[in-house]
C-alpha cells in the first residue's frame, strides 16, 4: 500500500562502490569498498573523496565532532578533516556503536569480547565483558548495551555492568546468519535476525513482529526496512505496512531525524518524512489513523486523536452500535450538540412530543442520559477549576473540548440540561425532580409547559424557585393554598423582600401568625432589611413588637431607632401593675435598651403610681440626671435603701453628699448611718461632718475609722507611684550615660576596620554593634579593598549606625 508519506528532496550519482553510509544534519558520508570516504553536501552535491584505508569501509559513526571508522577489522578515530587521531589496538573487530550525548561512548565487539570506551578528547577504556559465543552486533540502548551473538542476545547493564541473557524465544534465532540488527525505539528494542524479528521491553517482555525485510532504522513511529529494490515503513506497535518507496539496485539505508538516505549501486537519494499531522490527515480510514497517531508524539496529537475517536464513534452510532459509540463519546468528551443531533427529532428538536412516525428507543435514550450526565459533571468541575482546565488522560480537559470553539458554554449547558430533561420525561419521570431541584440551565418555557401538562406542581414549584422565577411560583400558589405561599416565602432572601411583603399581606390579613413564620421564623429573616420590615409591620402592632423584640434580644440589634420604637410600643400597652407582662418587659428594657431617652421620657405617662415613677427613674438615670433619681427614690418612693444602692452603683462625691443632704433633711438617722457604714467614699471627713451637726462622735465611729483607713491607703498608693517613677528616672539616666560613654579617639593612625586604610580626614561612622570606627562608605569589604560608593539605598540601610 502506498501513501503520500515521504517526499524525495535530492538525488546525485554515486562515486565508487558503496560499503557503508553515515547521514547527519549537515552532510552525508559514504564509505567505499576501496577505502575512500566520499562526502556529500546537504543537497547531495559531491564535495570531496578522501582515502583512509586500503580495506573496505565497513562502518562510519560520528563521535563528538570526530569520526569513528571500522575498516579491515580495525577501528580508527579521525578528526573533521579525516586526519588520524588514534587507532584502537585490536584486530578482527566485528561491530561497533556510538552513544551520543554529553559524554559520548564507544562499544566495539571482537570475537568474544565487548569493550566499552568513554570519549573525552581521546578514547579511554572503561569496561570489558567476555562472552562464550562469537559476537556479531552491538548497540547502545537507554540503560546499557545490547550485544548479539550467533544464537542469543545479551544486555550489559550500565549501572552495575552485569550481563544478562535476554529471555527471547529461541525459535527463529538459532540460524547462523550475519543478517542481525538491533534498533532502539521508544516502545522497546527491536531485535532482528534474518526473517525473525521481535520487540523486547522490560515490562512486556518479547513480542513477535511480522514486518517484511531487513530492519534498517527507526523514524518514530516507523520501522524502516529494506527488501531488494524497495524501502518500506511499518509502525512499531502493530507492524502495519504504511508505504513503499522503490529504489533501483538498493544497497544501503541511513536516517537522521525524519530524513532517509538511500544508496544504490549508481546513485544516492534523500527523502524526507512528512509532518505527523499531515500524514494523519492523508489517511482515509479512521481506525488506521487512530492506530498510527497513538504511536506518535507531536504537540496537537491528543486533540487530533480525540477528533478521530469522535468521528469513529459517530460512525459506530450510525451503524447501530450505540453503546460502543457512547463509551467513546464519554471517554473523548465529544461536543454534546453533535451527539444530540444524531438522535431523532423528539430529542434533537425543541418539541418533546413523539409523532406516529417516531418510535421511542428507550435503550438509546438511556445511553444518552449517561452521556449528558457525564458532560454536566465535567463542565461543572471545569467552570470551578483554575483557568478552566483539569488534567485528563495524557492531556488537559478544557471547556473548548465541549464547545468545539463553535458554541458558547452557556449554549452547551442549556442544550445538555434541556435534553436531559427531555430524556427523563420520556423514559424516567421520577428523575425530573433530581434535575430541576439543583442548578440547571433547562429551557424554562419547555419545562413549564411539560410540567403543567403532567400536573407536576411540586416539580414546577422547585423549578421556578431554582431559576429565580419567584413571581410566577407565588402567583400559581396563591390560587391554591396560603400555607404553600408562606412556605415558599420562607425560602426567599432579602433581595426578594419586596416580593415577600407583597405576597405576605394577604396571608397576614387572614392570620397574623403567618407574619411570625415569614419575618421571624424564616431561615433568612436575620438578613432582612430591618427598617423596611419594621415600617411594613406598623399596621400590625403585635407583629411589629414581636419583630423588634426578635431583632433586639435575639439578633442583638444596637440601632437606636429600633430600641426607641420598641420602648414606645411598650408605653402604649403599659399598665401600672408590676405583675403585668408588658410592665416586666419595660422594667428590664428601660435599664438596658439603647433608646432615645428624651423621646421616650416625653411620651411617658404622667402618674402618681409608684411603679410608673420607678420606671421613669430608669429613664432619668440613663440621661445622667442622678440627683432627680435620688430625689424620686427618697421622697417619692420613700425607699432610701434603693437610693443607697444607687449610690454604690454611681458613686461620686457630689452624689454622695446629695444623698446625705436628702437624708438629713428627712431626719432619717438610720439611713444616714447605713449610707456611711456601707459606702466607700473619698469625700473629705470635714465635708461630711458639716452636714451632720446633730450626730455624736460615738455614732460616727465606724465611718470615721473606715475613712481614715481609706485615706491612708490612698496616701500609700501615691507614695508607691512616686518611688516607681524615681526608679525609672535612675534607670533612664544610666542608659543615657552608657550610650554617651561609647566613643573612640580618632587620630592619623586610626585604620578603617573594613578597607584597612587610614581614616584621616574622611567622613566616618561609629559602629556601635562592632565597637569600631570605619569609613562612611565602607558598607562591606571588597576583593580589592577599595572604598565602595555609597548609594541612597545603602544610606537608608545605615540606620543602625551612629555618626560620632
Amino acid at each position: 500500500m502506498k501513501q503520500p508519506f515521504i517526499t524525495q528532496i535530492a538525488q546525485s550519482p554515486l562515486e565508487g562502490w558503496p560499503s557503508s553510509v553515515l547521514h547527519t544534519d549537515k552532510f552525508t558520508l559514504v564509505g567505499t569498498s576501496d577505502g575512500h570516504i566520499v562526502q556529500y553536501s546537504d543537497t547531495l552535491q559531491l564535495q570531496t573523496s578522501i582515502p583512509v584505508s586500503r580495506a573496505p569501509i565497513e562502518h562510519i559513526s560520528q563521535i563528538s565532532s570526530n569520526y569513528v571508522v571500522l575498516a579491515g577489522g580495525e577501528v580508527t578515530v579521525y578528526d573533521e578533516t579525516f586526519d588520524e587521531l588514534e587507532k584502537l589496538p585490536f584486530k578482527d573487530i566485528l561491530a561497533l556503536d556510538v552513544k551520543h550525548g554529553k559524554q559520548p561512548s564507544l562499544a566495539i565487539a571482537t570475537k568474544y569480547t565487548l569493550i566499552v570506551y568513554t570519549y573525552w578528547d581521546h578514547l579511554e577504556m572503561t569496561a570489558q565483558h567476555k562472552f562464550a559465543e562469537k559476537l556479531v552486533a552491538v548497540k547502545f540502548v537507554a540503560d546499557g548495551v545490547i550485544a548479539a551473538s550467533n544464537t542469543s542476545f545479551y544486555r550489559v547493564n550500565e549501572n552495575d555492568e552485569s550481563t544478562t541473557k535476554l529471555d527471547v524465544p529461541s525459535s527463529g534465532f538459532s540460524i547462523l546468519t550475519k543478517n542481525v540488527s538491533i534498533l532502539d525505539s521508544s516502545q522497546g528494542i527491536i531485535l532482528s535476525r534474518g526473517s525473525s524479528k521481535l520487540l523486547y521491553s522490560k515490562k512486556l517482555g518479547p513480542k513477535r513482529m511480522t514486518f517484511t525485510g531487513d530492519a534498517q532504522a527507526i523514524v518514530e513511529p516507523f520501522i524502516i526496512a529494506k527488501t531488494g529494490n524497495h524501502i518500506h515503513a511499518y509502525d512499531i506497535q502493530r507492524n502495519k505496512h504504511w508505504f513503499t518507496q522503490k529504489v533501483d539496485k538498493l544497497l544501503l539505508v541511513a536516517t537522521y531525524d525524519r530524513e532517509i538516505v538511500t544508496v544504490s549501486k549508481t546513485s544516492i537519494s534523500k527523502f524526507v518524512l512528512k509532518p505527523d499531522k499531515e500524514i494523519i490527515n492523508s489517511i482515509s480510514d479512521i481506525q488506521s489513523a487512530i492506530d498510527l497517531i497513538s504511536q506518535m508524539n507531536y504537540q496537537e496529537k491528543h486533540l487530533k486523536l480525540r477528533q478521530l475517536q469522535v468521528q469513529l464513534a459517530t460512525d459506530l452510532f450510525k451503524r447501530g452500535d450505540i453503546s460502543s459509540a457512547m463509551d467513546k463519546f464519554i471517554e473523548f468528551c465529544a461536543c454534546p450538540l453533535e451527539v444530540i443531533e444524531l438522535y431523532p427529532r423528539y430529542i434533537s428538536q425543541r418539541d418533546i412530543s413523539i409523532s406516529n412516525e417516531d418510535e421511542l428507543d428507550k435503550k438509546s435514550v438511556e445511553l444518552l442520559t449517561y452521556f449528558l450526565s457525564d458532560c454536566r459533571r465535567k463542565i461543572s468541575k471545569l467552570i470551578n477549576a483554575p483557568e478552566n482546565k483539569l488534567p485528563y488522560k495524557n492531556g488537559s480537559l478544557t471547556l473548548d473540548l465541549f464547545t468545539d470553539s463553535n458554541h458558547s458554554i452557556d449554549e452547551i449547558r442549556t442544550a445538555v440540561d434541556t435534553t436531559l430533561f427531555k430524556c427523563y420525561t420520556l423514559i424516567n419521570p421520577g428523575l425530573i425532580g433530581s434535575l430541576i431541584r439543583v442548578d440547571n440551565h433547562c429551557d424554562p418555557q419547555l419545562v413549564v409547559t411539560t410540567l403543567k401538562k403532567a400536573h407536576a406542581v411540586d416539580e414546577l414549584i422547585d423549578f421556578y424557585f431554582k431559576r429565580g422565577l419567584h413571581e410566577e411560583a407565588l402567583h400559581m400558589l396563591s390560587d391554591t393554598s396560603t400555607d404553600q405561599v408562606v412556605k415558599y416565602l420562607q425560602r426567599l432572601k432579602n433581595d426578594n423582600l419586596n416580593l415577600i411583603m407583597k405576597y405576605a399581606s394577604p396571608a397576614i390579613d387572614k392570620e397574623e401568625g403567618y407574619g411570625i413564620q415569614i419575618f421571624i421564623n424564616s431561615p433568612y429573616s436575620d438578613e432582612f432589611d430591618r427598617y423596611t420590615v419594621m415600617k411594613y409591620l406598623e399596621k400590625h402592632d403585635t407583629l411589629e413588637r414581636m419583630f423588634l423584640e426578635y431583632i433586639v434580644y435575639e439578633l442583638h440589634e444596637k440601632a437606636t431607632i429600633f430600641h426607641t420604637k420598641l420602648a414606645l410600643l411598650y408605653l402604649e400597652k403599659l399598665q401600672p401593675d408590676p405583675d403585668d407582662l408588658v410592665y416586666k418587659k419595660m422594667y428590664k428594657f428601660l435599664q438596658i435598651g439603647n433608646y432615645d431617652k428624651r423621646n421616650v421620657l416625653s411620651k411617658f405617662p404622667s402618674s402618681d403610681s409608684p411603679s410608673l415613677i420607678l420606671l421613669k427613674s430608669f429613664i432619668l438615670s440613663g440621661m445622667g440626671l442622678h440627683k432627680q433619681v435620688l430625689d424620686i427614690q427618697v421622697n417619692s418612693l420613700k425607699k432610701p435603701a434603693l437610693a443607697i444602692q444607687y449610690i454604690r452603683e454611681h458613686n461620686t462625691q457630689e452624689l454622695f453628699l446629695e444623698l446625705l443632704s436628702l437624708l438629713q433633711r428627712n431626719n432619717d438617722k438610720d439611713s444616714t448611718l447605713r449610707l456611711l457604714s456601707s459606702t466607700t467614699t473619698s469625700t473629705p471627713i470635714s465635708a461630711v461632718l458639716d452636714l451632720m451637726p446633730s450626730f455624736k462622735v460615738h455614732d460616727l465611729e465606724n465611718y470615721l475609722t473606715k475613712s481614715i483607713r481609706i485615706q491612708q491607703k490612698q496616701k500609700r498608693i501615691v507614695q508607691l507611684e512616686k518611688n516607681l517613677l524615681d526608679v525609672e528616672r535612675v534607670s533612664t539616666a544610666l542608659d543615657l550615660m552608657q550610650k554617651e560613654n561609647q566613643k573612640v579617639n580618632v587620630d592619623q593612625s586610626t585604620m578603617c576596620e573594613i578597607c584597612g586604610r587610614r581614616i584621616g580626614g574622611s567622613v566616618l561612622l561609629w559602629d556601635a554593634g562592632e565597637q569600631h570606627v570605619r569609613h562612611f562608605g565602607c558598607k562591606k569589604p571588597t576583593k580589592n579593598n577599595k572604598l565602595n560608593i555609597l548609594s541612597m539605598t545603602d544610606y537608608d540601610d545605615e540606620k543602625d549606625l551612629v555618626v560620632s
